[in-house]
């Protein structure tokens, strides 16, 4: 799927490896990874998913958990300290990328075709829109 990243997100996208986000409250999630759109400017926090029970009892907390710990300037620092200590020659916008824009958080799956992916899709976008789900096998 990495290898896949400027297919899915575009071209100038770059995959960065999933590390430990850290909420205001001390509630830990790791999210599969994050990408920077260096084109458009723009951040990701990706979370990759086999549907099953578990991925559907699991999705609204783990996403929950992601939109909270952006929040924590800690968690944020070391997101950019990571994502830039990658990077040959980071790009001078990068710190102003993830210090003053919310990331999209996209979900990928296998599937959605089915009763129970139709549950997934409830739990990420109902009572509100957490993240964007694409579909990929």
């Amino acid at each position: 799927m990495i290898e896949h990243i400027e297919d899915i997100f575009g071209e100038r996208c770059k995959y960065f490896p999933k590390q430990k986000l850290k909420t205001l409250a001390d509630n830990r999630s790791i999210p599969d990874g994050f990408v920077i759109d260096f084109k458009n400017k723009k951040w990701y926090i990706l979370e990759l998913k086999l549907l099953c029970d578990d991925a559907i009892r699991r999705i609204r907390d783990q996403l929950g958990d992601y939109k909270n710990a952006i929040e924590n300037f800690e968690t944020k620092y070391k997101i950019y300290e990571s994502i830039r200590d990658q990077i040959e020659d980071p790009p001078s916008f990068l710190y102003d990328l993830i210090f003053k824009k919310d990331p999209e958080i996209v979900v990928i799956i296998n599937s959605i075709d089915s009763i129970k992916g139709k549950q997934f899709k409830e739990k990420v976008s109902k009572p509100h829109k957490i993240a964007k789900i694409l579909q990929r096998l």
